[in-house]
């Protein structure tokens, strides 16, 4: 957790940093300003969950620093150290949202109890927006899963649920491969939980990260990776043709160096986010020519349908 003073007297400033022992309080690290221009700058490139600051500064005082920092974040906690002159100014700091204020001559048993009661609050509020994220995490997915297996086939219906919950607004065509480990039972049998965990953690990043699309979902289902992404308008099918066969290069050479595996990828064809679960049981069929193609493979569901060649097990 990072904690931030910010006091125009050296002595105060350094004498907070220096005579506590933050680590205690699980303060990792601590940050000083002498003026509130100087907190300002701080606070946006460290992003402190904890702010100490002195009421009266130059260039920007506490009150206008409390402000700035209010249309950064509603969530930072912040401290007003506050002369008894200061009193009604300190009133006005905590109307602005600022969380408590203490009255100098600073007691230092007193502050760190005051640091300690608002460091719990804001590990409260950031185990609560875990759960909450964990939770629409879930919802999310179980929202995908209803469109995938068709319970939910209404056209316009499908676009209102991506927009709403899953923050889609620019609906390009959609794109879907499913991802199978190679040879899934025997490679993954005498591994544990937490460490198939981290095979499918790496696997996700590289996808993200690599396919550079804005709205990329994925869905782990019947131990493989479904992965549904929005195709910009200005990008060909041969270019999202290629990025695909680099990310399916890419993903093999990753996971052979880390964890001698190889992945296969069925992919279906674009189309528009009402036909997804079309799009979907094309790719899931793609994947089945594997058993011809051989492992490492990656199947395009149109290449299927346009070359005689390959065996003939499309509905």
């Amino acid at each position: 957790m990072k904690l931030l003073i910010a006091d125009d007297d050296l002595q105060i400033r350094t004498g907070l940093k220096e005579g506590i022992d933050w680590e205690t309080l699980t303060i990792d690290e601590v940050f000083i300003a002498a003026n509130g221009i100087e907190a300002i700058k701080i606070y946006e490139e460290e992003l402190p969950q904890i702010v100490i600051t002195d009421v009266r500064m130059p260039g920007l005082d506490g009150l206008e620093l409390s402000k700035e920092i209010r249309k950064l974040s509603g969530a930072t906690k912040i401290i007003i150290l506050s002369g008894y002159s200061d009193f009604e100014y300190a009133k006005k700091a905590l109307q602005l949202g600022v969380t408590d204020y203490l009255l100098k001559p600073v007691k230092i048993a007193e502050l760190k109890k005051l640091v300690a009661t608002v460091r719990d609050e804001v590990i409260v509020a950031l185990e609560t927006e875990k759960e909450e994220k964990q939770h629409m995490s879930l919802y999310n997915e179980r929202l995908i899963e209803d469109v995938l297996s068709g319970n939910i086939s209404e056209g316009q219906l499908i676009v209102d649920l991506f927009k709403k919950h899953l923050n889609v607004n620019d609906f390009g065509d959609i794109g879907c491969f499913v991802l199978e480990i190679d040879y899934y039972v025997s490679v993954t049998k005498h591994l544990t939980y937490e460490q198939r965990k981290v095979i499918y953690f790496n696997m996700r990043s590289l996808i993200v990260n690599q396919l550079g699309e804005k709205n990329v979902f994925i869905l782990h289902r019947l131990e493989k990776l479904v992965v549904i992404f929005v195709i910009n308008n200005n990008v060909s099918k041969d270019r999202q043709r290629a990025k695909l066969l680099e990310l399916h290069k890419s993903l093999n050479r990753s996971s052979k160096e880390q964890f001698g595996i190889s992945v296969s990828f069925g992919v279906g064809n674009t189309s528009s986010i009402i036909n997804l679960s079309k799009i979907y049981q094309q790719s899931v069929q793609a994947l089945t020519h594997k058993l011809y193609l051989g492992v490492e493979s990656i199947i395009f569901f149109n290449d299927i349908l346009i070359n005689p060649q390959l065996p003939k097990i499309l509905a």
